[in-house]
């Protein structure tokens, strides 16, 4: 019995290189919309790099030339982390406006 899946580099860079996505209109909407997010990797042709560690500097962003951060895959665990610190500063700003006595 085959696999099914039986990669290839050089068939893997031509279907979802960076060439065939700048090829055609829905390629060109993927790699924007990378770059928006702020992707390292913009396509299978970035591959090596990655692997070998050369990675490129931070693309630049339009908004005003700044550099864009690379997606970060821990948004949830940021977002729990700043509710909770806004809660606690709550408590806290909520205790110091108490009037003394009370609870």
């Amino acid at each position: 019995m085959s696999f099914t899946y039986k990669p290839h580099v050089r068939k893997r860079k031509n279907k979802a290189g960076f060439r065939a996505r700048m090829a055609t209109r829905s390629g060109r909407k993927i790699l924007n919309a990378k770059r928006r997010r702020g992707a390292w990797k913009l396509s299978a042709s970035d591959e090596h790099a990655v692997r070998t560690h050369k990675m490129p500097l931070p693309r630049k962003s339009s908004k005003a030339g700044k550099t864009t951060k690379p997606y970060n895959h821990n948004w949830q665990k940021i977002k729990r982390k700043k509710l909770r610190e806004a809660e606690k500063k709550r408590r806290f700003l909520a205790r110091q406006s108490k009037p003394p006595g009370q609870k």
